[in-house]
């Protein structure tokens, strides 16, 4: 064999390393890529769901200490002191509902807002305070607030082939 084809050969050999490293690296780049995106997307998924859980339950503790305000309220035939109370824990109500507004599912909102409305129209005198229908809101709140918590099965379904293909 000649000098000349030797030298082809070689270069071209090298040329073909240097290829199938340039793709090797691109491939390793783009799947440590993807997989960096599927790991925030997870991590937002989570916060997410936390900064629910947590705001779900701030309202629905609200709500409780509303409840009791409002049948004091009720009890105590609007005396100053016990409206004044009332007034004020709508106000944290109020508080608790602008963050589930801003992070909640439109079901839960939407639950939430019927809690918010009877309970401004109770501490503006513009309805009695009815418990039963109060305790149906709040039930109706929280079976929207489990729902919304839940993850989905198909989300379910895709973690686990995700885990059980590596």
């Amino acid at each position: 064999m000649a000098l000349w084809e030797s030298a082809v050969l070689a270069g071209l050999a090298g040329g073909l390393t240097m290829t199938g490293t340039w793709l090797g690296f691109r491939w390793q780049s783009r799947e440590a890529r993807r997989g960096r995106t599927e790991q925030f997307a997870r991590e937002d998924r989570f916060r997410l769901h936390n900064e629910r859980l947590e705001a779900y339950s701030a309202f629905y503790l609200a709500a409780g200490h509303m409840r009791s305000g409002m049948r004091q309220l009720r009890l105590a035939n609007p005396a100053a002191s016990a409206a004044h109370e009332v007034h004020g824990q709508r106000r944290t109500l109020w508080e608790a509902f602008a963050t589930v507004r801003l992070i909640g599912t439109d079901d839960v909102v939407e639950a939430a807002s019927a809690v918010l409305a009877y309970a401004t129209e109770v501490d503006h005198l513009e309805t009695e305070f009815d418990i039963d229908h109060y305790d149906s809101l709040i039930r109706d709140y929280v079976r929207q607030a489990r729902s919304g918590l839940l993850v989905p099965s198909a989300d379910r379904n895709q973690e686990t082939s995700a885990r059980t293909s590596r």
